[in-house]
């Protein structure tokens, strides 16, 4: 076990006559489900991982649904951590402390939803979001309901519209149409690149 292995590191480094040393505990290998997962920053982190809730490859991605023992439920894409259960105060950083209420406001993706279901407790005027894969709203209203707190259920509402399909040529044509928006969240998974051509 970690511990009797722990106990025999601590025991080695006293009959080496150290007291500074290093202990690392053994990674798993060959396990279903990879408990290992890096960051943006480069680390390593080890996640329990209880179950495998729901996995499904849409038109777009890889989606998984993980229970947890640290974050709750997680939803996964092509093996990313996206949200977790866990990550209300995440949501409400991205909402920077500012007042919604009577306020137009766009979402570029979001499929998980938690931020529509925080805004919509605002009362903005309305709140749109613009989603490419159905299939992630679908695991995850089927799934981690406290993350969505039901705004999924009906993709129209009294104040909020959910549209499936590319936020950013919809996007494109709220230019267009010289539609405006008080607040714009780009939740999206994948950064856009620039190709560099001109007025991008």
């Amino acid at each position: 076990s970690q511990t009797e292995l722990g106990q025999w590191v601590t025991r080695a480094a006293k009959e080496l006559g150290t007291d500074k040393y290093n202990f690392l505990p053994a990674i798993s290998r060959g396990l279903e489900l990879s408990p290992y997962w890096t960051t943006t920053d480069d680390r390593i982190i080890e996640c329990g991982i209880t179950e495998l809730v729901h996995e499904k490859d849409s038109d777009y991605q890889n989606i998984q649904i993980l229970d947890t023992i640290d974050f709750g439920r997680v939803l996964m894409l092509d093996g990313q951590t996206q949200l977790a259960e866990s990550d209300l105060v995440y949501t409400r950083s991205l909402m920077a402390g500012e007042s919604f209420t009577d306020k137009e406001i766009l979402i570029l993706g979001g499929g998980d939803a938690a931020l529509l279901a925080e805004l919509l407790t605002q009362d903005p005027a309305m709140v749109t979001m613009v989603e490419l894969d159905g299939a992630v709203m679908t695991a995850v209203r089927d799934h981690m309901a406290s993350v969505t707190r039901s705004v999924l259920e009906n993709h129209t509402g009294e104040r909020h519209e959910i549209i499936t399909g590319d936020a950013i040529k919809y996007l494109e044509q709220c230019g267009e149409n010289q539609k405006k928006f008080d607040f714009i969240f780009g939740d999206l998974t994948d950064v856009p690149i620039d190709t560099g051509a001109e007025g991008c």
